[in-house]
């Protein structure tokens, strides 16, 4: 095998990064890539000091694209498409040269612009924006009357983060919306917070571990070259009394702040790793099956887990490496000397280590080197458009090389149809998980699942 130089891996890495910061749709910077630009213009904001004396204050838009429902409905997805991509280009000519635009999900896109006074100033831009975006245009010979609802933030913590900002001009969409299209709202403390439900929903989540509501799902992950079934992420959900089965975005955030996140990431664990013990001695086959769990940063960065860890390899009998822990690139940012040790602690009681989401954090060949790595999963928005998409090929290709010359393994995450899965396996790589193998189910519907591809 061809070995990677390191100027092809480089050049692999920003290829990686700019796909991974970017819009598939628009073209214009994701999410991810707006909070940096972002947390660089706060950044600037603490250097230079609040105006008057110092410079102006970062500040954000955050503009939902209204009827985007109801055309998708009239007109089918290519039609809201088209009104998302007219909609992107008109929002980039109406807004400064310097000021940034990205498109965060679904109809909402975001501003950040910068601000020397008082509201009154953005509040013109929003103005300005709410009569140029509410100007017709037409889709497939349908005329279409577009509308926006706009939130607004302003900086005035020189330690505020990114993340906070954002938020908090969501926040003051979401009241906007009250008062339906072509509204405006500035974000004021404690907007958009019903007190009484977060105390209520704090309660009904300390309580839903002790009430068994907690559940252990599992999404099949395939060997590409013989296709049988090699293993399962597993996936917490909460089977919620009265709003039904949520899913971790639902939940592990705010679980995250009431630090109830290592009770859950325990749960998670300890059922994975049970199952996981069942399902080996009852399906005997040549590579042992494997599943992972997903840790959270406090659990990686907390000492107790690599007790907690020792006490369930001691308790349930698995085979070496086979209960993986799964940890994001961001996380190992922290604090990396300590994440290391942590890893390489867990390796050492037989555990497996999977880096998540390869591609799109700041991959480096030092932390790849540095960090007991056995598997790494090649992030969704790199595979989905595998089979039709020149560089995605090449980064898919580039990381799969590097990973088999640094002896680990490689996960496929996001794959939707069979030939993207092909793909993959003439690309070499090891496994791919999504749903076109396969949900996240219950127990009992993967241990059928397992059953019917082992009898196969």
């Amino acid at each position: 095998i061809r070995e990677v130089s390191p100027e092809e891996l480089r050049e692999s890495e920003e290829m990686a990064r700019t796909k991974a910061q970017t819009d598939t749709l628009t073209e214009l910077p994701n999410r991810e890539a707006f909070l940096n630009d972002v947390q660089t213009a706060v950044a600037v904001f603490k250097r230079q000091g609040p105006p008057p004396e110092g410079g102006s204050k970062p500040a954000i838009l955050s503009v939902d694209i209204d009827r985007i429902k109801t055309v998708n409905e009239g007109l089918g997805l290519d039609g809201g498409d088209q009104l998302l991509l007219l909609m992107a280009q008109r929002l980039n000519e109406t807004i400064a040269p310097e000021d940034k635009l990205a498109r965060l999900s679904g109809g909402e896109f975001a501003i950040l612009t910068q601000v020397k006074h008082d509201s009154d100033e953005i509040m013109d831009l929003a103005a300005l924006l709410h009569d140029v975006m509410a100007q017709p245009l037409t889709i497939e010979g349908t005329e279409i009357f577009p509308s926006i609802i706009i939130g607004i933030s302003i900086c005035h913590d020189i330690d505020q983060a990114a993340e906070s900002l954002l938020s908090e001009a969501q926040q003051a969409l979401h009241e906007a919306r009250k008062d339906g299209e072509g509204s405006t709202k500035v974000y004021e403390p404690g907007m958009g917070i019903d007190r009484s439900r977060e105390l209520e929903f704090e309660a009904e989540l300390r309580r839903a571990l002790e009430n068994y509501e907690m559940e252990v799902y599992y999404q099949p992950i395939m060997d590409l070259n013989d296709g049988h079934i090699a293993g399962f992420e597993s996936l917490i959900r909460w089977n919620h009394p009265t709003r039904g089965l949520l899913s971790p975005s639902q939940f592990v955030p705010r679980a995250e702040e009431l630090n109830l996140i290592k009770s859950l990431g325990h749960f998670a664990l300890s059922m994975t790793s049970l199952q996981l013990s069942q399902w080996q001695s009852f399906f005997m086959l040549d590579r042992p099956l494997f599943a992972s769990v997903n840790v959270s940063t406090k659990q990686l960065l907390d000492n107790d887990l690599i007790n907690e860890f020792a006490g369930v390899m001691n308790s349930v009998d698995l085979a070496p490496n086979s209960l993986k822990l799964e940890v994001t690139e961001s996380q190992l940012i922290e604090n990396q000397e300590q994440a290391i040790d942590v890893l390489r602690k867990l390796k050492e009681l037989g555990g497996g280590v999977v880096l998540d989401d390869f591609g799109t954090g700041h991959s480096s060949l030092e932390r790849l080197k540095s960090f007991p790595f056995d598997t790494i999963k090649i992030d969704k928005s790199f595979v989905k458009e595998l089979s039709e998409d020149n560089q995605s090929l090449v980064l898919v290709k580039s990381t799969v090389d590097l990973a088999h010359n640094l002896g680990m393994d490689v996960v496929a995450e996001g794959v939707e149809d069979e030939k993207v899965g092909q793909v993959l396996c003439d690309l070499g790589c090891n496994y791919a998980q999504g749903y076109v193998f396969g949900a996240p189910m219950t127990a009992m519907e993967a241990q059928a699942f397992i059953a019917n591809y082992w009898a196969n």
